[in-house]
Parts: structure tokens; sequence; C-alpha cells
């Protein structure tokens, strides 16, 4: 009877070994995914600020300033295009990137639309004088709307695609 008793203890341990075993592996084969965009608008947003703060108490040219920044930025980060507008209600700027092709984008600084063509591992600025209140840009067939405020305005749209899906961030509405 002892040796009846000592198989079923030993087919137990084993067949809850194999379970186990079977159920880590089900757990651990699953596809992992990739890292999602970093939530840069937070990024932006303080970063944007800094250097604003920095240009008003250093009296530095706020349009070099936030050239400079958007440049860096677009192609130091790991996104796929980025673009930005910036300046003052009376001069503003457009600035953007696109590291995986040549893309068109649509302003409206208030002077009815514009079509604005970015190449491909080009940063390019525009420069739009005589601006509304409003400014409008339509990237992949979305509209951003940007108020345009007395003083600096810094605003980005900034996307990544992973795994065909478009991650889009932005401090627009």
């Amino acid at each position: 009877m002892e040796k009846h008793a000592q198989f079923y203890l030993v087919a137990t341990v084993i067949i809850v070994a194999i379970v186990a075993g079977v159920t880590f592996v089900a757990n651990y084969s699953f596809e992992k995914t990739p890292s999602k965009f970093y939530p840069v608008e937070e990024e932006l947003q303080i970063e944007s600020a800094r250097v604003v703060d920095y240009g008003i108490y250093q009296k530095k040219n706020m349009q070099d300033l936030l050239k400079n920044f958007s440049r860096d930025y677009a192609l130091n980060s790991d996104s796929d295009s980025s673009y930005f507008i910036f300046g003052k209600e009376d001069n503003l700027t457009l600035a953007g990137h696109n590291k995986v092709s040549s893309e068109v984008v649509l302003i409206n600084v208030g002077l009815g639309e514009q079509q604005i063509t970015f190449n491909q591992n080009q940063f390019q600025t525009f420069n739009f004088s005589n601006t509304g209140q409003n400014v409008k840009l339509i990237v992949n067939g979305i509209s951003y709307d940007f108020p345009i405020n007395k003083g600096n305005n810094f605003y980005f749209v900034v996307s990544k695609n992973i795994d065909n899906e478009r991650y889009v961030a932005t401090n627009g509405d």
C-alpha cells in the first residue's frame, strides 16, 4: 500500500510541475508591446516654458531661441514628424521636420489655407505676418486649432507611428 501512495504522490507532483510550467510559458510567450510614444506633451510644455522664461530673463531673441529649441527637439526625438508654431501675433513661425517621408501640411493663419511641403529629413521654417486670432494646422487630414495670444506663443503637433497606429501629442485643440 505504501508504494501505491508514493506513486500517486509522485504523479501529483509531476502533474503540478507540468501545469505550472505550461502556465509560465503561456504567460511568458505573449508578444511584448513596444514602448509607447513617450508622453511628449508634458515634456515639451515644460521645456518650452523654460526656454521662454530664459529668453525673457536674458532679453534674448525669442524667435531664434524657439527655432533652435524646435530644431534640436525635432532632430533628436524619436518622433516621426514634428511641427511647431511659435512667435508673437504679428510674426509667427511654422517649423517642422519629418523623418519618414516628405509631407504636405495646410496652415491657415487668417488669410486662407496655404499648402506647405516639408521635405524628408530637412528641418524647415516658414514665417507669417499679419496673422489672425487663430491658426489652423492640418496634418494628415486632422485639423489642429491654436489660439494666438498676445505675447509669445508656442504650439506643437508631434507624432509617431507604432504598429500601424499613429500616436499624436499636441498642446492645441
